[in-house]
Protein backbone atom coordinates (compact mmCIF):
# COMPACT_ATOMS: atom_id res chain seq x y z
CA UNK A 1 0.00 0.00 0.00
CA UNK A 2 1.20 3.29 -0.70
CA UNK A 3 -0.65 4.86 1.72
CA UNK A 4 0.21 5.46 5.94
CA UNK A 5 -1.03 6.96 9.06
CA UNK A 6 0.75 9.33 10.93
CA UNK A 7 0.09 9.23 14.23
CA UNK A 8 -0.02 12.64 16.49
CA UNK A 9 0.23 12.99 19.95
CA UNK A 10 -0.01 15.82 21.60
CA UNK A 11 1.34 16.10 24.97
CA UNK A 12 -0.84 17.96 28.30
CA UNK A 13 1.54 19.97 30.77
CA UNK A 14 0.83 20.96 33.80
CA UNK A 15 3.25 23.33 36.47
CA UNK A 16 2.40 21.89 39.92
CA UNK A 17 3.92 24.83 41.61
CA UNK A 18 1.35 26.98 40.33
CA UNK A 19 -2.02 24.63 40.14
CA UNK A 20 -4.05 28.28 38.71
CA UNK A 21 -2.45 27.93 35.34
CA UNK A 22 -4.45 24.81 34.75
CA UNK A 23 -3.73 22.10 32.19
CA UNK A 24 -1.83 23.62 28.71
CA UNK A 25 -2.19 21.43 25.64
CA UNK A 26 0.61 21.37 22.81
CA UNK A 27 -0.39 23.32 19.92
CA UNK A 28 -2.06 20.87 17.01
CA UNK A 29 -0.05 21.15 13.60
CA UNK A 30 -1.45 23.05 10.96
CA UNK A 31 -4.62 22.00 9.37
CA UNK A 32 -5.40 21.90 5.51
CA UNK A 33 -9.37 22.56 5.76
CA UNK A 34 -9.03 24.96 9.18
CA UNK A 35 -11.81 23.35 10.81
CA UNK A 36 -12.42 25.54 13.86
CA UNK A 37 -11.67 22.32 16.03
CA UNK A 38 -8.01 22.31 14.20
CA UNK A 39 -8.75 18.52 13.98
CA UNK A 40 -8.28 16.95 9.97
CA UNK A 41 -7.79 13.14 9.38
CA UNK A 42 -5.87 13.98 5.94
CA UNK A 43 -2.52 15.14 5.75
CA UNK A 44 -1.85 17.65 2.38
CA UNK A 45 0.18 14.84 0.75
CA UNK A 46 -3.03 12.59 1.19
CA UNK A 47 -4.72 15.62 -0.95
CA UNK A 48 -1.91 16.33 -3.26
CA UNK A 49 -2.29 12.58 -3.88
CA UNK A 50 -6.61 12.73 -4.84
CA UNK A 51 -6.00 15.87 -6.58
CA UNK A 52 -3.18 14.43 -8.85
CA UNK A 53 -5.04 11.44 -9.30
CA UNK A 54 -8.20 13.27 -10.37
CA UNK A 55 -6.96 15.81 -12.83
CA UNK A 56 -3.79 14.29 -13.93
CA UNK A 57 -4.43 10.94 -13.98
CA UNK A 58 -8.20 11.36 -14.93
CA UNK A 59 -9.40 9.56 -11.84
CA UNK A 60 -12.94 9.79 -11.08
CA UNK A 61 -13.58 10.80 -7.22
CA UNK A 62 -15.62 7.86 -6.89
CA UNK A 63 -13.33 5.68 -8.51
CA UNK A 64 -10.73 6.98 -6.13
CA UNK A 65 -13.68 6.13 -3.25
CA UNK A 66 -13.20 2.86 -4.46
CA UNK A 67 -9.68 2.17 -4.85
CA UNK A 68 -9.18 3.69 -1.18
CA UNK A 69 -12.21 1.46 0.20
CA UNK A 70 -10.18 -1.86 -1.18
CA UNK A 71 -7.49 -0.09 0.78
CA UNK A 72 -9.44 -0.16 4.15
CA UNK A 73 -9.46 3.66 4.04
CA UNK A 74 -13.29 4.48 3.78
CA UNK A 75 -13.65 8.21 2.41
CA UNK A 76 -16.71 9.63 0.77
CA UNK A 77 -16.25 10.61 -2.88
CA UNK A 78 -18.07 13.81 -1.63
CA UNK A 79 -15.49 14.42 0.77
CA UNK A 80 -13.26 14.08 -1.84
CA UNK A 81 -14.96 16.37 -3.69
CA UNK A 82 -14.44 19.14 -0.83
CA UNK A 83 -10.80 18.25 -0.67
CA UNK A 84 -10.57 19.42 -4.80
CA UNK A 85 -12.41 22.65 -4.00
CA UNK A 86 -10.47 23.62 -0.92
CA UNK A 87 -7.22 22.67 -2.91
CA UNK A 88 -8.61 25.23 -5.61
CA UNK A 89 -8.89 27.65 -3.49
CA UNK A 90 -6.32 27.68 -2.23
CA UNK A 91 -4.12 27.28 -5.01
CA UNK A 92 -6.18 30.78 -6.85
CA UNK A 93 -2.87 32.66 -5.46
CA UNK A 94 -0.89 30.65 -7.50
CA UNK A 95 -2.59 30.49 -10.56
CA UNK A 96 -3.12 34.21 -10.98
CA UNK A 97 0.98 34.52 -10.26
CA UNK A 98 1.56 32.17 -13.33
CA UNK A 99 -1.13 33.67 -15.24
CA UNK A 100 0.41 37.39 -14.92
CA UNK A 101 3.88 35.50 -15.60
CA UNK A 102 2.41 34.08 -19.09
CA UNK A 103 0.52 37.57 -20.04
CA UNK A 104 3.58 39.15 -19.71
CA UNK A 105 5.63 36.72 -22.03
CA UNK A 106 6.10 38.16 -25.64
CA UNK A 107 5.07 35.62 -27.46
CA UNK A 108 1.46 33.47 -26.22
CA UNK A 109 -0.42 30.75 -28.09
CA UNK A 110 -3.91 30.59 -27.57
CA UNK A 111 -6.83 28.33 -28.33
CA UNK A 112 -10.20 27.09 -26.83
CA UNK A 113 -11.59 23.22 -26.52
CA UNK A 114 -14.91 22.17 -25.95
CA UNK A 115 -15.89 19.45 -23.73
CA UNK A 116 -19.38 17.80 -22.55
CA UNK A 117 -20.55 19.23 -19.26
CA UNK A 118 -22.49 17.45 -16.84
CA UNK A 119 -24.58 20.18 -14.97
CA UNK A 120 -26.86 18.54 -12.19
CA UNK A 121 -30.51 18.47 -12.70
CA UNK A 122 -29.58 18.53 -16.45
CA UNK A 123 -30.48 15.00 -18.05
CA UNK A 124 -28.32 15.79 -21.41
CA UNK A 125 -24.44 17.48 -21.11
CA UNK A 126 -23.79 21.23 -22.06
CA UNK A 127 -20.74 22.83 -24.36
CA UNK A 128 -18.12 24.50 -22.43
CA UNK A 129 -15.18 25.64 -23.24
CA UNK A 130 -11.40 25.58 -22.14
CA UNK A 131 -9.54 28.63 -23.36
CA UNK A 132 -5.47 28.22 -23.46
CA UNK A 133 -3.05 30.05 -23.02
CA UNK A 134 0.98 28.53 -23.40
CA UNK A 135 4.08 30.17 -23.44
CA UNK A 136 6.54 30.56 -26.39
CA UNK A 137 9.52 31.80 -24.83
CA UNK A 138 10.71 31.40 -21.79
CA UNK A 139 9.89 28.35 -18.81
CA UNK A 140 7.25 26.81 -20.59
CA UNK A 141 4.01 27.50 -18.73
CA UNK A 142 0.02 26.94 -19.53
CA UNK A 143 -3.36 28.19 -18.00
CA UNK A 144 -6.82 27.64 -19.14
CA UNK A 145 -9.97 29.30 -18.59
CA UNK A 146 -13.21 27.63 -18.04
CA UNK A 147 -16.20 29.11 -19.23
CA UNK A 148 -19.70 28.06 -20.91
CA UNK A 149 -18.99 29.70 -23.60
CA UNK A 150 -16.64 30.58 -26.47
CA UNK A 151 -18.24 34.18 -27.40
CA UNK A 152 -15.96 36.86 -28.50
CA UNK A 153 -16.46 38.35 -25.36
CA UNK A 154 -14.78 35.20 -23.86
CA UNK A 155 -11.46 35.36 -25.54
CA UNK A 156 -11.63 39.81 -24.47
CA UNK A 157 -11.29 38.83 -20.71
CA UNK A 158 -8.96 36.09 -21.14
CA UNK A 159 -6.44 37.96 -23.48
CA UNK A 160 -7.22 40.92 -21.88
CA UNK A 161 -4.93 43.62 -22.54
CA UNK A 162 -2.25 41.48 -24.09
CA UNK A 163 0.48 43.61 -26.00
CA UNK A 164 3.02 40.77 -27.54
CA UNK A 165 2.18 38.57 -30.45
CA UNK A 166 -0.52 35.82 -29.99
CA UNK A 167 -0.26 32.61 -32.64
CA UNK A 168 -3.97 31.44 -32.89
CA UNK A 169 -5.93 29.76 -35.52
CA UNK A 170 -8.65 31.71 -37.28
CA UNK A 171 -11.48 31.57 -35.21
CA UNK A 172 -13.66 34.47 -35.67
CA UNK A 173 -13.68 35.17 -31.87
CA UNK A 174 -9.87 36.49 -31.83
CA UNK A 175 -10.42 38.60 -34.91
CA UNK A 176 -10.93 42.74 -33.40
CA UNK A 177 -9.58 42.01 -29.93
CA UNK A 178 -8.05 45.34 -28.14
CA UNK A 179 -4.62 43.35 -27.76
Amino acid sequence: SSYYAIEIRRFKYADKAHPEKGVITAPAPANYFNTASSKTKYDVSFVAKVISDKYENAIPLERQSAILAREKIYVNSSTLGYMAEQAAERLQPLYDCMVKLIMDCEVLHVDETHFDLQEKGRKKCRCAWFWCRVTELGPPMIAFHFSKSRSKQVAQETLGPYLGTIIRDSYAGYHDLQC
